[in-house]
């Protein structure tokens, strides 16, 4: 299919933060809201450029997504 809805999938989670169902959603909303405004001001060629640069500030700003929450360390 489409590898773009696999990449778009993936900066949502991250987004959103691991491992949190709400954060997923609002990951998903945020990101989808920012691409279609950007193509309707802007243009749809710079849809790809406007989810990258949002996966890129949470990465430095918000590294756990909107939850915040760390995952449990499971040793054996």
């Amino acid at each position: 299919m489409d590898f773009n809805w696999l990449l778009y999938g993936v900066v949502a989670m991250i987004i959103g933060g691991v491992g949190s169902n709400w954060g997923l959603v609002g990951g998903a909303f945020l990101l989808a809201t920012a691409q279609h405004l950007v193509a309707y001001y802007i243009g749809s060629q710079w849809m790809d450029a406007v989810a990258y640069v949002i996966l890129i500030l949470f990465l430095i700003g918000k590294p756990l997504g909107f939850s915040g929450k760390r995952l449990k360390k499971i040793e054996i």
